[in-house]
């Protein structure tokens, strides 16, 4: 999903889209031991850093939220 963000940014610019994405990640409730989905979004965040960290900047202050969260 990273890499189609990745793609789609490249032709398109679609920043509605990945901010929006990220919005709904912030909203994902998890438990407070570690499972699949808690890995995958982890990764999913790290590979979309990695790939267009222009997007995940815009919205450090919403994941930012999520983080901090116990």
């Amino acid at each position: 999903m990273a890499e189609l963000l990745n793609l789609l940014t490249k032709e398109f610019d679609p920043v509605q889209l990945t901010d929006e994405i990220l919005r709904e990640i912030v909203k994902v409730p998890f438990g407070a031991q570690e499972n699949k989905e808690s890995r995958f979004i982890s990764r999913f965040l790290v590979k979309l850093a990695e790939t267009i960290p222009r997007m995940v900047l815009r919205q450090t202050v919403v994941l930012q939220a999520r983080l901090s969260r116990k």
